[in-house]
């Protein structure tokens, strides 16, 4: 539920969050269900805004912390 709420967040933010490249020797696989409207704004966002999915879910661990979305 976090990655929907983070994933509808950013792609209402006027400016893109920064987050570090992915690392690919941190970076792990899982596989997690997620709602349809999810997978293609992650899909939108790192094919239009970031370099890959990794990116967008630290933009949305990111944006779920934002104390001041305005």
């Amino acid at each position: 539920r976090a990655v929907q709420v983070g994933s509808e967040l950013l792609v209402r933010l006027a400016k893109p969050l920064t987050v570090e490249p992915t690392k690919e020797e941190t970076a792990g696989r899982k596989t997690y269900k997620l709602a349809p409207r999810t997978i293609e704004i992650i899909e939108w966002l790192s094919e239009t805004t970031y370099e890959d999915a990794g990116q967008v879910l630290a933009a949305c661990i990111k944006a779920l912390k934002l104390k001041n979305l305005g």
